[in-house]
């Protein structure tokens, strides 16, 4: 199993605070917007409300593409964008 579908592909999580109690309209409005590269977006507790997981060609300009749409919604107060690595695969790690 691949971490990554091809070597070029690199993977984006973008973490969202919204205003309090619009978390869920902000993560719908984010899923009906139909952002490409967007795999999963999912609800999380702590200083962020939302994390949206993205996989793209290397080359893609993510912040035009994901990350300012994202900002534009008038509920969001801040987002942070981090970039994952692939390190190993776990299925090939044998202990």
């Amino acid at each position: 199993m691949a971490v990554f579908s091809s070597p070029d592909t690199q993977r984006f999580y973008v973490f969202v605070q919204c205003e309090p109690g619009k978390t869920y309209e902000v993560r719908m409005a984010i899923a009906k917007s139909h952002l490409p590269y967007v795999t999963e977006i999912s609800s999380i507790s702590g200083e962020w409300d939302v994390l949206v997981r993205s996989e793209c060609d290397s080359d893609a300009d993510v912040g035009r593409i994901l990350v300012t749409p994202v900002q534009m919604h008038p509920h969001v107060r801040q987002t942070k964008t981090e970039i994952g690595y692939p390190i190993f695969d776990p299925e090939d790690v044998f202990f």
